[in-house]
């Protein structure tokens, strides 16, 4: 079965959108990323002796602390911790934006006052 001109012509019309569309979600994501590398996002946890955490941070408390903090709402899914955050201190958290676009996140973990 053979495609019509128009057929083509308009699939070709489609691709170019989804083409347009992608592009401007990586550009989108650049951006986010390039904002998100600047900003030092604060979590606070229980500690007990040593600066142990009472557990862990989690991705899901990261990811709230992140919309409240930067009003940017990410998916806890999207972020990959090397190993469990159970201690005070700086921490480095990789987000995926978009399927070309990573970036390091810093999170501060403070105790509780």
């Amino acid at each position: 079965m053979r495609a019509t001109p128009g057929a083509a012509s308009q699939a070709q019309a489609m691709q170019r959108s989804r083409d347009l569309r992608g592009l401007k979600e990586r550009e989108n994501a650049e951006d986010l990323a390039r904002g998100l590398e600047a900003q030092v996002i604060g979590v606070q946890a229980r500690v007990g002796q040593e600066d142990q955490l009472y557990g862990s941070v989690t991705t899901s408390e990261i990811a709230e602390a992140v919309k409240a903090q930067t009003g940017v709402e990410l998916d806890r899914r999207d972020m990959s911790l090397d190993e469990p955050i159970r201690r005070v201190g700086t921490h480095s958290v990789e987000v995926r934006l978009h399927s070309d676009v990573r970036v390091q996140l810093t999170v501060e973990v403070s105790p509780v006052d």
